[in-house]
Parts: C-alpha cells; structure tokens; sequence
C-alpha cells in the first residue's frame, strides 16, 4: 500500500470517528427533548387537569372547617366527583377558558342537608390557568348573596 492511499484511509477514519463523537453532533440531534407549545389544546387540558388537582387538594379541608351563623353549624365536605370542560376562546391573552364543577354535601349542625356544587371559571394566560370566578350553586343557581354563609366570601377563601 503507497504512503498516499494510507494517508487517505487515515484521514477518512479520522473523519468518521469525529462524526461519531458527541462534541461533533449538533445540540439539537442529540437532545430529544421535545417542546410543547404551552397554548396548544393539549397543553391547556394537561395544565388544567393539574389545576383543579390541586385545587381539590386545597379546598377539602377548607370545607370541612365549621361557620357559625346564629343558633347553626356548617361545614360542607367533597364528594369526589367534579366534572370540567375547556373552550377556546377569540383572545390572544386568554386563548383558552376553563369551567369546573366540584360536588359538595352541605351540612348543618353535623346533619346532611343537601348536595350542592362550586362552579368556578379560569382564562389561560400565559400557560397558567388563573381562577375568576367562584360560586356555590344551590339548585342549580348561583347563591351571588353576600352575607349567606356560603356566600361568594366563603367561596373565595377556599381557593385562598
């Protein structure tokens, strides 16, 4: 073999096993880290999902906490079931917005009274879903009084 046709298959592998090396790839073939768009459709649900996780997390014991109005006690406690629902929305700031329900049992002086439910409303902002609006529906329909002990106040602080 010539000095000449040795240099060539020297170099050639020279350049095949700095191909190979992981200083020679580029940063983004290697890395597999895959980037999801926080306002696509599934990064909202997946997001949302979390939030009302974690609101579950913070409210059950709230509700279980007595208030005391007159001769009466009352708490409330989760029942476990919620539902929710996401929509789009036409706003660049909050492309998405978010409703949950979460089913509660009213109790007063320690005696099951009915069951009710706390409807809530969230925008998207900026990947993160923020929390508007709380209220307590008795029957279908929103108790909006102020002074009722499960009132929008008493509703507001569970989520505090």
């Amino acid at each position: 073999m010539s000095y000449k046709s040795f240099t060539g298959i020297a170099i050639l592998l020279m350049m095949a096993a700095c191909s190979n090396s992981p200083s020679a790839t580029s940063p983004t073939a290697s890395s597999t880290v895959v980037q999801q768009d926080v306002n696509s459709p599934a990064s909202a649900r997946e997001r949302f999902e979390v939030r009302v996780r974690q609101d579950i997390e913070r409210i059950t014991p709230k509700l279980q906490e007595e208030q005391r109005q007159s001769n009466y006690t009352y708490r409330a406690e989760y029942s476990g079931t919620y539902s929710y629902d996401i929509q789009q929305s036409n706003s660049i700031v909050s492309p998405f917005v978010g409703v949950a329900e979460y089913r509660i049992r009213w109790y007063a002086n320690n005696r099951y009274v009915q069951d009710m439910s706390i409807k809530t409303r969230y925008v998207y902002q900026d990947g993160e879903w923020v929390l508007k609006e709380a209220l307590r529906y008795i029957d279908g329909k929103p108790d909006t009084d102020p002074d009722s002990i499960g009132g929008p106040r008493w509703v507001a602080s569970l989520f505090e």
